[in-house]
């Protein structure tokens, strides 16, 4: 599917119970449309599912070959909640349970889906709602960077400045 335009309202019109529709109107045309500008080859961004992302903490994978000829691994967690802060381990918009998701990301090794030969773990993370995120996860987010380098978080606003620039 193609990246096409949003207007901010169809952004937030994706809620709660249409994760799985955001993720394939959206999220993975955005980043074909993000790899096929940079030139990127062997590109795959690909859907894990609720039953693998139990496993990674990574609901969409995105890989690719760079301009260095290096392979790039990238988890995408996904959101149709505000992302909020709050300290309940059972709240799954929360930016600590969101911080839970990335730190185990981050330590998974799985195989390689773009060469199948070795074990791999991801380079960078992302973090995209189609709706806010309030100020003090924000700033809790803030604080968590010191320690996480390449991690970004994109709300609704973000996503429709980004898809305004690439459409």
């Amino acid at each position: 599917m193609k990246l096409r335009q949003f207007s901010k309202n169809e952004i937030l019109s994706y809620r709660s119970g249409l994760e799985d529709k955001f993720i394939e109107e959206l999220v993975i045309p955005l980043f074909e449309e993000i790899s096929e500008i940079a030139g990127f080859k062997d590109v795959k961004v690909e859907y894990w599912g609720r039953e693998r992302n139990r496993d990674e903490g990574i609901d969409v994978y995105w890989g690719y070959i760079d301009h260095l000829e290096r392979c790039q691994h990238y988890g995408i967690q996904v959101k149709t909640l505000p992302i909020i802060k709050r300290s309940d381990p059972n709240v799954s918009n929360s930016i600590i349970t969101i911080e839970n998701q990335f730190r185990e990301a981050f330590s998974k090794e799985f195989e390689d889906p773009l060469s199948f030969k070795n074990k791999i773990r991801i380079n960078g993370f992302y973090i995209i709602t189609s709706q806010k995120v309030n100020k003090l996860a924000r700033e809790y987010f803030r604080t968590v960077m010191q320690y996480f380098r390449n991690i970004q978080l994109f709300d609704c606003d973000d996503l429709y400045s980004l898809i305004k620039k690439l459409t």
